[in-house]
């Protein structure tokens, strides 16, 4: 039986106490420091938060110092968790958070690397998603939540942010991060928005991404001006002076929702649709609608310009260019039906 942990190993610094430490450990001035953790955004801190509790506890254990930790430590803790059923993506994860806080070598580097390529060899890791769902079905169904005077604020709220995902391809974080003053042309022919926010793919020399919605007056609809529209309308009254972001629960009391919480709301919409929301989920969004839009003739560089893509990335080649699913070929019946 393993002992209780100590008063010490009980005691464990933040993410970001930890990272500050590594800083100040390697003649950073404490000046520029808050500079430097600027740079790390809120999610990284969350996300490493996890590899700095095991690895503070495995130090502690080990008697080894956070910050000067050897090659031999750095595996030794990985190899404890690829034993506790850890998986390859964990366990990176688990090397960049490491990254940030130690100083190795090259050769160093190297050594971590492959043991990564043994652990991949050993518990082999493919991508999620070999398939996409077809967002026609979804269309559909938002076909049928019309006209838009007749629908609650929730299934209006709700069409709205499929709208918003399907028309752009963009993460849920934008859609989030619009905000009433960045919506322009409300009353021309053309609605744009521009995001202002630091998104996770905003960076330097990047411009941030310009939604543009014309009026769809062949198919009212599926209009995303329209159905903006009728959502400001009929928020205008709930909204308080501070709530400058455009999505608002539909539930009292209303306020700002969040990127999980449009989640939820896409999650519910595709579950109508027929979608099977075990296998996808909301953030497949961008998957779908790239991919259809490829299926349909859309050249690379177009999708690319429009999701903000750089034009030499391979993003779309990569990880989101999917099939159907079902829709592969039976060679036998194609050759017989050319017969």
């Amino acid at each position: 039986m393993e002992d209780p942990p100590s008063a010490l190993e009980t005691i464990i610094p933040s993410s970001r106490e930890i990272i500050r430490g590594s800083f100040l450990k390697r003649g950073i001035p404490d000046a520029a420091i808050p500079i430097l953790i600027d740079s790390i955004s809120k999610a990284t801190f969350k996300q490493y938060a996890g590899t700095y509790k095991k690895w503070w506890l495995f130090c502690q254990r080990n008697k080894v110092d956070i910050y000067q930790a050897n090659v031999g430590n750095i595996i030794a803790f990985l190899n404890d968790l690829f034993l506790n059923k850890a998986s390859y993506t964990t366990l990176n994860t688990h090397r960049s958070a490491l990254s940030l806080i130690l100083n190795y070598s090259n050769g160093d580097e190297i050594l971590i690397k492959r043991f990564l390529k043994g652990v991949y060899r050993a518990k082999q890791c493919f991508p999620k998603y070999k398939t996409t769902w077809d967002p026609q079905p979804v269309l559909e169904y938002l076909k049928k939540l019309y006209p838009l005077n007749t629908l609650s604020l929730e299934m209006l709220t709700k069409k709205l942010a499929s709208l918003l995902l399907l028309a752009t391809g963009q993460r849920l974080q934008t859609i989030s991060k619009i905000k009433i003053q960045n919506i322009h042309g409300i009353e021309s022919s053309k609605i744009k928005i521009f995001i202002t926010e630091i998104l996770k793919t905003s960076s330097y020399n990047r411009q941030q991404p310009v939604l543009e919605f014309n009026y769809f007056t062949e198919c009212p609809e599926l209009c995303v001006a329209n159905t903006l529209k009728a959502y400001l309308l009929r928020t205008s009254s709930l909204r308080k002076d501070t709530d400058e972001y455009l999505m608002l629960t539909f539930k009292k009391p209303h306020h700002i929702a969040s990127s999980q919480t449009i989640g939820r709301w896409i999650k519910n919409i595709l579950k109508i649709s027929g979608i099977d929301t075990n296998k996808y989920h909301s953030h497949n969004t961008r998957h779908a609608t790239t991919s259809a839009a490829f299926r349909k003739g859309i050249g690379i560089d177009q999708i690319k310009d429009t999701i903000g893509w750089s034009q030499s990335s391979q993003v779309f080649q990569k990880f989101y260019n999917r099939p159907l699913e079902g829709n592969k070929l039976n060679f036998v019946e194609l050759i017989q039906g050319n017969n």
